[in-house]
């Protein structure tokens, strides 16, 4: 099919541009023979690439938790937002092998997803046959490998960090981290439990920043010493994103919407419905990400979808609250709203944060711009429309949005993927099974 977008404001990371826009067979293109089978109209909206959310926690089942959403409802509310490629985490549960898992969540996802989609391997139990096994997974198209160095059952021991990063030299896929130290995380929240201080506003208290400063210099200092690359999922944190900074091109910073819009008190003002992890920090904070953004040091921005239902969250302890929060929906219309239209980054960073950096670093080829040659994944954005997001409004079965009660500057009014209009009009306009697995490259690691 031939399709001609005209009147649009196309958006890349480096320019804004009227013109119109050609695809055809699902791909963009300089032009075509003859006239289009469809003409679009945009009437002087955005025309942003779709966004590419990298962290997104979707049928996910592991050792410790379940997510509510699975890929088609997770995929639907990617979609509503504007996302129109997501990468899952794949996790590793106790006794199972890489080669095993990522054929079931392959299958699963295949039936289901509406968006295109990708996974990264979250490894929680390494041994000699899980890492026997990391040479196929890249050759399966799943170049990225995700451990934590903080979490019950998901903690990865430092010599196991060292022989992931020796292996992905050799292997081209980028190791992604939650990086907290798991031996301060368990001092200050016992420490916290043992006094009883187990109301919501003790949550930030008990992951202090020095849980994420002490695993970000430890992280540094490896990476430098064996000569690679590593990505850091959801920074929080100026000093943080200092050590980043410092790291000699080591690591690679991704943050995420929430850490750009609340601050620590929203836990007492929310309650357990807010709480993820790490936990939001403060105002100056908040800005050195902003700040990171406009100057390219912050490269990414996920959503850490991580859905659960509301009455799950709704205890009294936040010690046993369910860490995680939804947010798949909202990661375009925050990073626009608080961002754009707040006057903290112009909208070429919107493409350049959320599509062209996510494809590049992910290895995910054809997407992430609107130009010839690559996927017809677009999203039109209204940025003069305003709306409140409210709970009734969320798309994820979560039953709430982490951002209810904001009032949201810019709204994306239709989606596409690969030239097919997905949602628009609170709909969604494709079957269960429309996304495509987008398998990837290696990854070059070698710093």
């Amino acid at each position: 099919m031939r399709i001609l977008v005209k009147n649009a404001k196309v958006v890349s990371a480096k320019e804004v541009q009227e013109k119109n826009v050609y695809m055809e067979d699902g791909k963009f293109c300089e032009a075509f023979m003859g006239e289009a089978d469809k003409v679009i109209d945009a009437d002087g909206k955005l025309m942003l690439p779709g966004a590419i959310d990298v962290h997104t926690h979707v049928e996910q089942e592991s050792d410790v938790d379940k997510t509510c959403d699975d890929y088609f409802e997770g995929t639907r509310a990617a979609v509503s937002g504007g996302t129109t490629t997501v990468v899952m985490f794949a996790v590793q549960r106790k006794g199972v092998l890489p080669l095993a898992l990522i054929k079931d969540r392959m299958a699963s996802a295949k039936s289901k997803a509406v968006c295109d989609f990708s996974f990264h391997l979250q490894l929680t139990d390494i041994t000699d046959e899980t890492l026997a096994q990391l040479e196929e997974v890249v050759k399966m198209g799943i170049s990225s490998v995700k451990i934590y160095m903080a979490g019950a059952g998901f903690t990865i021991c430092n010599t196991n960090i060292i022989r992931l990063m020796e292996l992905s030299k050799k292997l081209g896929f980028l190791i992604e981290v939650h990086a907290e130290s798991d031996e301060l995380v368990r001092f200050y929240r016992e420490d916290l439990v043992r006094e009883g201080k187990t109301q919501m506003q003790y949550y930030a208290p008990s992951r202090p920043l020095v849980c994420e400063t002490a695993a970000l210099s430890q992280l540094s200092a490896y990476a430098k010493a064996l000569g690679c690359k590593v990505y850091i999922v959801h920074l929080t944190s100026k000093e943080g994103l200092e050590i980043c900074k410092n790291s000699d091109g080591h690591l690679i910073v991704e943050t995420c919407p929430h850490y750009l819009t609340f601050t620590s008190d929203i836990y007492e003002k929310e309650g357990p419905r807010a709480i993820q992890s790490p936990p939001v920090r403060e105002a100056e904070d908040r800005e050195a990400l902003w700040e990171g953004i406009r100057n390219g040091d912050v490269k990414t921005v996920g959503s850490d979808h991580c859905p659960f239902y509301l009455e799950e969250k709704q205890l009294d302890d936040f010690s046993k609250v369910p860490l995680g929060t939804p947010g798949m929906e909202t990661l375009m219309p925050v990073v626009f709203s608080e961002g754009v239209s707040k006057g903290k980054i112009p909208v070429t960073k919107v493409a350049e944060v959320l599509s062209e950096n996510p494809a590049k670093i992910f290895n995910l080829e054809n997407k992430g711009k609107i130009a010839p040659g690559y996927d017809a994944d677009f999203v039109l954005l209204d940025p003069k429309e305003d709306y409140v997001m409210t709970d009734d409004k969320a798309v994820t079965t979560a039953g709430y949005s982490t951002f209810s009660g904001l009032t949201f500057h810019g709204k994306v009014k239709e989606t596409y993927v690969r030239g097919q209009l997905v949602y628009a009009d609170n709909e969604l306009k494709v079957e269960k099974g429309f996304g495509a697995f987008q398998a990837r490259k290696p990854i070059q690691t070698v710093v």
